[in-house]
């Protein structure tokens, strides 16, 4: 009997996020496994303990933006989101690739002295290299609704999760980004976009909190 895939995460993190709403807007439903404090589980499934992992009754995927063109290749009922177009999907690909190597990287390097070095504020050349992909984010829009044209694609999913997180500590100006803060008021009538990246940014504001304080009186002591 088939189950349902099974995809471990960590809701603050913004690829996992990206996952959920792939899997929301092709209206599949997955096994979540939140398994944030318990990383060991998932060693035999991936050498580098990283998530998202997707279990599709025994297909093991991992990163999320191939999880996604996975997902919406088998379980999506048109190819709306990851066109089977080769031109189309250039395009998408194109961007998945500036998120995996520019977005999130860059937004996750905010938070990763936070995290795994004991330091108790951001750094000033991380906040500014997030808020360099902006610039390029803001060209890429030019005047199209979405970042590979008029269509919805699941570059616009990933990339927005890292932008969203980026923020957080990488202010975004409207004034000088109107594309982008149109865009995400854009995806944010999507009726999953909300739900979704709310409860993971909430999730990390109060782990980034927590880990600050720790640090703090670690080096008090």
């Amino acid at each position: 009997m088939t189950k349902k895939p099974i995809v471990y995460i960590a809701i603050r993190s913004p690829p996992c996020r990206a996952v959920l709403m792939t899997a929301a807007a092709i209206g599949l439903e997955l096994d979540v496994q939140d398994i944030f404090r318990n990383l060991d589980k998932i060693t035999n499934l991936n050498l580098c303990r990283t998530v998202p992992i997707l279990d599709d009754n025994g297909v093991i995927v991992n990163d999320s933006h191939v999880i996604d063109t996975y997902l919406v290749e088998k379980y999506a009922a048109d190819d709306s989101l990851y066109p089977k177009d080769p031109q189309k999907r250039r395009e998408v690909d194109t961007l998945l690739y500036f998120d995996a190597c520019h977005l999130f990287p860059r937004a996750r390097l905010i938070v990763e002295p936070i995290f795994n070095h004991g330091a108790v504020e951001f750094e000033e050349f991380h906040i500014k290299h997030m808020q360099e992909t902006y610039k390029l984010s803001e060209n890429i829009l030019g005047g199209s609704s979405y970042l590979c044209g008029e269509q919805l694609t699941i570059a616009d999913l990933h990339a927005a999760t890292s932008i969203t997180s980026g923020m957080l500590y990488a202010p975004l100006h409207d004034e000088t980004h109107p594309r982008i803060r149109a865009w995400l008021n854009r995806l944010s009538q999507l009726p999953y976009f909300d739900k979704i990246n709310k409860e993971g940014l909430d999730v990390l504001i109060a782990n980034i909190k927590q880990k600050i304080e720790e640090n703090a009186k670690s080096k008090a002591q």
